[in-house]
């Protein structure tokens, strides 16, 4: 249950990451950096950086919660989790810019963002219920590369496994692929 709540929390907070993008273009305060000199790659570079701090910030909150919770198998992998959250941010807060691409007004895409990657999560499995169980794997893989959240959730879902195999061994795939 604890996978289910990490994952509609990061879905309803996506929006967070969105809102300067889109307001910034809505006041053309975009217009006014770029006719004073800043490049276009400064811009989103520095505000990548300070979103992933603010993202960063959250996981360790999200850790500390968890120790404090004492959630068994999350706390014994708790480093494993943590590097499955500080990856994430890279494709969780892209997937919030090119979002963002998509609305003119801050208000109108906080309000539908969350729908949005809600989208890139349901639309996945619910195309994958229906294809035949030998098409699956490969749709499946390509989907876990395209949407964080299916990959995060696998990868979710690997941690909370009782196999013999070493947990990292099993999320390695997931991390690439959410590196891609």
């Amino acid at each position: 249950m604890f996978p289910i709540f990490i994952l509609l929390g990061y879905l309803t907070s996506i929006g967070l990451y969105l809102i300067v993008p889109v307001n910034d273009k809505f006041n053309k305060t975009r217009y006014l950096l770029n006719f004073a000199g800043m490049r276009s790659s400064s811009y989103y570079i520095g505000l990548f950086l300070a979103d992933y701090i603010i993202f960063s910030i959250s996981n360790v909150l999200l850790i500390g919660f968890m120790f404090m919770l004492d959630l068994g198998v999350f706390t014994e992998n708790a480093g494993n989790l943590f590097l499955i959250l500080a990856v994430l941010g890279f494709p969780y807060i892209t997937l919030s810019y090119l979002f963002g691409f998509v609305f003119e007004n801050p208000e109108t895409a906080f309000k539908w963002v969350f729908w949005f990657a809600l989208m890139t999560y349901a639309m996945p499995i619910i195309i994958l219920s229906f294809l035949s169980k030998d098409d699956q794997p490969t749709v499946k893989t390509v989907f876990e590369i395209l949407s964080p959240f299916m990959c995060f959730s696998g990868a979710l879902s690997e941690i909370a496994k009782p196999l013999k195999t070493s947990v990292f061994s099993r999320i390695t795939k997931y991390l690439i692929y959410q590196m891609i």
